[in-house]
């Protein structure tokens, strides 16, 4: 697990005192408690963090993190992409869900040329921010700018994914360029990997909005781009698209309620299936980990087979959370629909295009946040992403956390469990033990070892972040590099 609790922001800002507070805006703003966040990928969790120092709220600071996770995990979370949101909004005590994935257009393409989707990541992001931001739109693109103009190392989960899927996954010289040394081979951990178009365009997104990548000169750049590489798209298909803003599907729990993505077909949808049948009673927490398992799995299948859905693909998404001290949380899952998207660069735009989704399958996108309504604050923040299992993934582990009463860090360092081929095939995870493995065979379900399943990373404040932000803890998935801050009183 990758964890940092920030120490007094006096530290963080070298010479601040009370009679000298920084204006908003400024990192080391705030001088108290202001919330926390978590990113699959830390240079993200660390611009969200100073976000938030800075006054800005959760939206601000997923905002900042998403445009973060672009540069630094363009295998997932690329700008030619989208993704989901649930927000909720002390304030109007009210919780909803924004997405802005990416879309297939109407029109049928030439013969001979692909059809290109219409990217939602710009305009998604900037809606959550107009409806709920602080801050101001260019500091918050800032960042990212300045480090795909100036480079980042290169990040864990990107050097992983290039080695796994980059010899297939990326379709052309240009694409292919971005990730190379002179060597030719793909830039090793450690390497800086600099992204000048990708610079460009989120430069003019910075100064200008959104807008002009949809019906302005960029916008005409991204469409040369796509007919160049050989796909197709038209200004029109461009220029209409828009983020829809939803309700939640929303799970009592004692005094709370779990807000999910309305959205069908994702694997929030497998979560709150899972949460129905056995969540919010005793058998699953009070049960041993065979018992468990078997029940999860079977679970899980009623989800599967009830909407006709297949199990997506894994890779290509990635999680990032928010939560401030005035009781908002922000909790979105981005995406590429599958590593490297098409692994098409739109010219000199330096985005690349998204894959369409599967038909039929779940994408591997679980966002949620729980909030008590009747004291209006958030109470939970968090996200799964990764591999096909997600929502199978943060069912377990809100189980063993809210119902079965666990720790966050114990809650998802224990086994994780999810169906397998076969329908007596279950997936177990290696740390599980030998005995409880031959407890599963003997329950009549064959056992097939997975390094691990699924990426889950949470803040719980057990007594509410506003009342009792001490209690607050931030917790990452200890399988993956994802990393998370949590800002001391």
């Amino acid at each position: 697990m990758r964890q940092c609790i920030c120490g007094a922001l006096a530290i963080l800002v070298a010479g601040c005192s009370d009679k000298d507070p920084q204006p908003v805006g400024v990192v080391g703003h705030l001088k108290s408690y202001f919330g926390g966040v978590a990113a699959d990928e830390a240079r993200a969790a660390l611009v969200g963090r100073d976000t938030l120092s800075a006054g800005g709220t959760s939206a601000d600071a997923a905002v900042s993190m998403a445009f973060a996770l672009m540069v630094s995990r363009p295998d997932a979370a690329g700008p030619g992409g989208g993704g989901v949101c649930v927000h909720y909004d002390s304030a109007s005590n009210k919780a909803e869900t924004l997405e802005f994935f990416p879309k297939l257009p109407i029109a049928v393409p030439p013969k001979g040329r692909w059809p290109a989707l219409v990217p939602g990541s710009f305009r998604g992001l900037f809606a959550l921010h107009a409806r709920f931001g602080n801050l101001r739109w260019e500091q918050l693109v800032q960042p990212a700018e300045q480090a795909a103009r100036f480079g980042w190392p290169i990040a864990k989960g990107l050097s992983t994914a290039l080695s796994v899927y980059g010899t297939k996954a990326l379709k052309d010289d240009r694409t292919r360029g971005v990730f190379s040394g002179k060597s030719g081979k793909f830039i090793a951990p450690g390497e800086t990997i600099e992204q000048v178009g990708l610079a460009g365009t989120l430069g003019i997104i910075r100064g200008l909005g959104p807008g002009v990548f949809y019906s302005g000169r960029l916008a005409r750049r991204y469409i040369d781009g796509i007919k160049a590489a050989g796909g197709w798209l038209t200004i029109e298909e461009l220029r209409s698209y828009r983020p829809v803003w939803k309700k939640t599907v929303q799970v009592q729990t004692g005094n709370h309620v779990l807000h999910f993505p309305v959205t069908k077909g994702l694997g929030s949808g497998q979560t709150v299936g899972i949460w129905g049948q056995i969540g919010n009673k005793r058998g699953f927490s009070s049960s041993n980990e065979p018992s468990k398992a078997a029940l999860l799995v079977a679970a899980a299948r009623n989800v599967s087979s009830a909407a006709g859905a297949e199990w997506a693909g894994s890779g290509g998404s990635a999680g990032l959370f928010a939560m401030d001290f005035k009781g908002n949380a922000t909790s979105c899952v981005v995406t590429m629909n599958r590593p490297f998207g098409s692994g098409v660069t739109a010219g000199e735009t330096g985005v690349i295009q998204a894959a369409p989704a599967v038909v039929g399958s779940g994408l591997n996108v679980a966002p949620v946040v729980m909030a008590n309504h009747n004291i209006s604050q958030a109470f939970l923040a968090a996200t799964a992403a990764g591999d096909r299992y997600s929502g199978v993934a943060l069912a377990s582990t809100l189980m063993r956390l809210i119902d079965g009463n666990t720790q966050a860090e114990e809650a998802l360092a224990q086994p994780r469990y999810a169906p397998g081929v076969g329908a007596s095939d279950v997936l177990i995870e290696e740390r599980l033990e030998q005995g409880a493995r031959s407890i599963i065979v003997q329950k009549g379900l064959v056992p097939y070892l997975r390094k691990s399943i699924g990426q889950v990373n949470l803040m719980y404040c057990k007594g509410g972040i506003v009342n009792n932000p001490s209690n607050c803890v931030v917790r990452t998935d200890p399988r993956t590099p994802a990393y998370g801050i949590n800002s001391e009183l």
